[in-house]
């Protein structure tokens, strides 16, 4: 799971934890992700958000992996 949910002392009050995860060009991490936070018990009407962060000179995007040849077709 992305996060770590921590339910503090006041009543409905959650520390969320994102997962960071970081290497020499910067960082990505989620920043929201609905399935995880209604698993732990929190409703929130966005569906998903993400954030980067590159080093100066770095150029950060989505990544794509074109299937082996030898895989087959994908179901």
């Amino acid at each position: 799971m992305p996060f770590d949910f921590e339910r503090l002392d006041i009543p409905d009050v959650v520390l969320v934890k994102p997962k960071v995860f970081r290497d020499p060009r910067g960082y990505f991490m989620e920043a929201f992700a609905s399935r995880a936070f209604e698993a732990a018990g929190i409703r929130f009407s966005v569906v998903q958000e993400n954030q980067s962060y590159s080093r100066r000179g770095d150029i950060g995007g989505p990544s794509f992996t074109r299937p082996s040849q030898s895989s087959g077709p994908r179901s």
